[in-house]
């Protein structure tokens, strides 16, 4: 393995890992969403759209970092998000 691989799967691990933090905050956000959103609250659609405006500015500061960055980044979002929601549908009964 040369130096050059080396250095992208540092980078790339990097981005991962606050891409994954991003996406554990976002699940939160979303049980939190919709606890409110169960509770018939109004507050629910402004949580609703600060959690998505928070997501956008995420992503938009990944994205000036660069393309490796964001790609990064959004792996280790989909990676919590995919457990997080099978982890949900394997505890919640059909």
């Amino acid at each position: 393995m040369n130096v050059f691989s080396l250095h992208a799967i540092a980078k790339f691990c990097a981005y991962l890992l606050p891409g994954a933090l991003a996406g554990f905050a976002y699940l939160l956000a979303l049980r939190w969403n919709v606890a409110l959103y169960m509770r018939g609250r109004i507050s629910a659609v402004v949580v609703h759209g600060l959690r998505v405006i928070a997501l956008a500015v995420i992503l938009g500061l990944f994205a000036r970092a660069g393309a490796e960055a964001l790609i990064s980044a959004l792996a280790g979002f989909e990676l919590v998000r995919f457990a997080g929601v099978r982890r949900e549908s394997i505890m919640e009964p059909v």
